[in-house]
């Protein structure tokens, strides 16, 4: 089936009105039933169906109403500029503390190799 079972599900249109006949026509064309034979064998016997119990899900599609979808662009701004800043912090900030950390410690070494006296020999 071509149905979403949770209900939410989308198409492509040009208007409100041939958006809502193709809608009609998907459930129209997916109607149908669906039946499971469950069989519980053991050592190629079946099993007695005491004790057994079986859940069942009932489908049913039905259209409720058909909805432009909408963009907030206000909302998809604050979004991209977010996603934005978090990349830059990652590309340029954590390369920048490497980098500041390794120069520090390479000022520190050469401090203490300067402040160290030379051995005479």
């Amino acid at each position: 089936m071509d149905l979403p079972i949770n209900g939410l599900g989308y198409l492509h249109s040009d208007n409100p009105d041939s958006a809502e006949e193709q809608a009609q026509e998907l459930i129209d064309s997916n109607a149908g039933t669906i039946t499971w034979r469950v069989e519980v064998l053991e050592d190629g016997e079946a099993v007695a169906s005491e004790g057994i119990d079986l859940g069942v899900s009932v489908v049913t599609h039905e259209l409720v109403s058909v909805q432009e979808f909408k963009l907030d662009p206000l909302q998809e701004s604050v979004y991209s500029f977010a996603t934005l800043v978090g990349c830059f912090s990652l590309l340029l900030i954590i390369p920048l503390m490497v980098y500041f950390s390794a120069m520090y410690k390479a000022k520190r070494d050469e401090r203490v190799r300067m402040e160290t006296p030379e051995a005479e020999s």
